[in-house]
C-alpha cells in the first residue's frame, strides 16, 4: 500500500495512487499533467510506451500550477513514487480560466446545448460574422491558450525549483504543447 503520510486528502494524489495500485508499482518514471484530450493522451501514450506513466486529465482552463493541491501532488510524486520527471502538457483548444465555460472547483459545467458567451452574453456564433473572423478568433484563443501554458510552466518549474524549501532541478519539469488540427479521416 502506498503511503500518504501527513498530506490531507487530495483528489489528484489519490488519482495517483489509484493508477499506481493499478500497475502493481510505486515506481513511476513521469508524472504526466494533461489537459484529457483523447486523441492526444492516445499519442502521448504510444509516445511513451516503454515508460512507468501516470497521466492525471486536468482541464486546462482550471490548471493552478502554483495552487496549494498541485504543491502537493508534485512533493507526493517526487518524493513517493521517485519520478523521474514531471511532464505537462497543453492544448491550443484547451482554453484559459478567464474563457472557462466549467466552474473548476465543482465540476459544473455549462447546460447541455448553451454556447460559450463572452462575458456580455453574446454568443460566440453571433460574434463571429464571417468565416475570417472566426479563423482570426481561432488564432487568437489559441494565442492565448499557448501564453497560459507557458506561464503554468513556468510556475511549475518555479515550484519544482523550490521543492521542500530546498533548490531542486527545475529541469525535472518538460512542457509540451500540442496544436489541434483539423483533418478529414
Amino acid at each position: 500500500m502506498i503511503q500518504t503520510g501527513t498530506i490531507a486528502a487530495n483528489a489528484h494524489i489519490e488519482n495517483l495512487q489509484q493508477q499506481l495500485e493499478q500497475t502493481g508499482s510505486q515506481k513511476l518514471d513521469y508524472l504526466v499533467l494533461a489537459h484529457p484530450d483523447q486523441l492526444m493522451i492516445n499519442q502521448l501514450n504510444k509516445a511513451l510506451h516503454s515508460s512507468s506513466v501516470a497521466v492525471i486529465g486536468l482541464p486546462q482552463n482550471c490548471w493552478s500550477m502554483g495552487s496549494e493541491s498541485m504543491n502537493e501532488l508534485v512533493t507526493w510524486a517526487l518524493t513517493e513514487t521517485s519520478a523521474k520527471g514531471i511532464l505537462l502538457v497543453g492544448h491550443s483548444q484547451g482554453g484559459t480560466p478567464d474563457e472557462a465555460v466549467q466552474v473548476c472547483e465543482s465540476g459544473k459545467t455549462a447546460p447541455a446545448g448553451s454556447e460559450p458567451t463572452n462575458g456580455a452574453g453574446t454568443t460566440m456564433s453571433n460574434q463571429a460574422e464571417s468565416i475570417l473572423e472566426r479563423v482570426k478568433n481561432a488564432q487568437a484563443a489559441s494565442k492565448k491558450n499557448e501564453q497560459h501554458f507557458v506561464a503554468e510552466l513556468n510556475e511549475l518549474k518555479g515550484q519544482i525549483s523550490l521543492h521542500n524549501g530546498r533548490v531542486t532541478n527545475p529541469d525535472l519539469v518538460k512542457g509540451l504543447f500540442y496544436r489541434a488540427v483539423s483533418s478529414k479521416r
